[in-house]
């Protein structure tokens, strides 16, 4: 008797562990359909990222030139958009605010990091001044927002195509802000 005893309790404990092929095809699979499901949302992710990324350094960069307009014996400050279809922005120091080509004393304070492709300015060719006397604003050449976008504003549009648009807007009062 204790020779069956010993057998059956050598039975019980015997056990297999582990997952059959077929269980392990499953999990990939389901694996496989939920990566696939999320890399596209992803993508989408990351571009709208880059998009407000480049909104705010745009915006960080134009309320540094007012400060600096506000605090140095230089009559203007400002940003000049070079293209329709810009890239970058040029920085400088103006004692005229009526024209955004050098002349007169206009100095050149350096260029903004190069937005990553495929982000551009849009549509914003010109310049913006801001006075040493109040920090308050001038445009040459900078459009309105569009409809429905800061209302009453001048915009910058920054866009990575024709229909993903941030828009940073200012007033003449110096105010800048930026769109949702």
């Amino acid at each position: 008797m204790s020779i069956s005893a010993r057998n059956i309790r050598n039975d019980i404990l015997i056990t297999e562990n582990g997952f059959t092929l077929v269980e392990l095809l499953i999990v990939v699979v389901i694996v496989s359909i939920l990566t696939g499901a999320l890399i596209p949302s992803f993508s989408t992710f990351i571009k709208n990222q880059n998009l407000k990324q480049a909104q705010q350094i745009l915006l960080s960069d134009l309320r540094s030139v007012q400060n600096k307009a506000s605090s140095t014996g230089v009559n203007y400050w400002g940003i000049n958009i070079p293209s329709a279809s810009a890239s970058s922005y040029t920085y400088f120091a103006s004692e005229f605010n009526t024209s955004c080509t050098p002349g007169g004393i206009y100095t050149n304070q350096g260029n903004s990091q190069p937005l990553v492709s495929p982000i551009t300015i849009n549509n914003s060719q010109g310049c913006l001044f801001f006075s040493i006397e109040n920090g308050d604003a001038n445009f040459v050449g900078l459009p309105a927002c569009p409809a429905g976008q800061l209302t009453g504003m001048t915009c910058i549009n920054i866009c990575d195509s024709a229909t993903s648009c941030k828009y940073v807007g200012m007033n003449a009062n110096g105010l800048i802000i930026a769109s949702n």
